[in-house]
């Protein structure tokens, strides 16, 4: 529980700088808390059982992160991710790449501009830029490379195929 306010404190001061840093904060708030509930449902388990379970949460708590801000950018500008300047993963993508098109988004997000200051043809220019610019895709990408991690790491785990069907049935 812990881990889980603090990986909460970090998304709230909304420091995050690189994406593993994005990663590890996610893991924190969103993967600590699939792991409470997992270790509820497993119950006694040994160590190394434990860090299997601990692995694979993290992994879908990255995934349901990804996911929730990939929605928040597709479904809406408005929403509250974009007026606070939160840095996801899909606005750290943009911030990093050194392409002039991303300019407006990187303007707003690295001045005092508020997004209620922003004119008509400025948040026109924001929402194509972050619609049209490849991140969605990116996490797109993501998604599916922790998607893996998690598939590998339940085929690793030491319980019968019947179980690990069940895991891997998950909705995510």
């Amino acid at each position: 529980m812990l881990d889980a306010i603090n990986g909460q404190h970090t998304d709230l001061i909304n420091d995050t700088i690189t994406e593993q840093e994005y990663f590890d904060m996610t893991a924190l708030k969103s993967g600590s808390l699939i792991l409470l509930a997992n270790l509820l449902g497993a119950g006694n388990v040994c160590p190394s059982t434990f860090e299997k379970i601990k692995e694979y949460s993290y992994y879908l708590g990255v995934i349901a992160q990804i996911r929730n801000d990939v929605n928040d950018l597709s479904y809406s500008i408005h929403k509250n991710d974009i007026k606070d300047k939160k840095k996801t993963l899909p606005i750290l993508y943009y911030l990093h790449i050194q392409d002039p098109k991303f300019s407006s988004l990187k303007e707003y997000y690295n001045n005092n501009k508020s997004f209620e200051e922003l004119l008509d043809s400025e948040l026109q220019e924001l929402l194509l830029c972050i619609m049209n610019g490849g991140a969605i895709t990116y996490c797109h990408v993501v998604e599916q490379i922790y998607l893996k991690k998690f598939k590998d790491c339940i085929s690793s785990l030491d319980i019968s195929n019947k179980h690990k069907n069940l895991l891997l049935n998950i909705k995510v």
